[in-house]
């Protein structure tokens, strides 16, 4: 055997034992990686999920004392009985009658000492005929 023999049989060698290496070593565990990644990838799809989840849930935690007071004060204004209903009505009534507008009205605070409201300009003459 001479030396340029030796020398391809070596090269030959090295690319059969390089190969061994890929095939047998390399390739599975780039297999697994690949796995691994979309482990990854799916684990981040299901964090961002929790992120958004607790964003919405922490919006919905900062309105609930809003929402709150408004159920309250919702639950204030419903009438205690039957006879407000009506009342609320005749006054709907008299104001569409006489040209005021309702909407026009705003409550206070207290219900017990009631700050006189300016009478709209269409309701002053209807006070003075009663």
């Amino acid at each position: 055997m001479s030396g340029r023999d030796r020398i391809l049989i070596a090269l030959v060698g090295g690319v059969v034992v390089m190969a061994g290496i890929w095939f047998g070593a390399l390739a599975p565990k780039r297999q697994e990686a690949a796995a691994l990644a979309d482990r990854i990838a799916q684990a981040e799809t299901r964090r961002d999920a929790a992120v958004s989840s607790a964003a919405t849930a922490e919006q919905a935690r900062a309105s609930s004392a809003r929402d709150s007071a408004t159920l309250a004060r919702l639950g204030k204004a419903v009438p205690i009985d039957d006879d407000v209903a009506s009342l609320v009505f005749q006054l709907e009534s008299l104001a569409r009658r006489h040209g005021v507008d309702f909407r026009a009205v705003q409550l206070t605070g207290t219900a017990a000492a009631p700050a006189p409201a300016p009478a709209p300009a269409s309701a002053t003459p209807a006070a003075k005929s009663s």
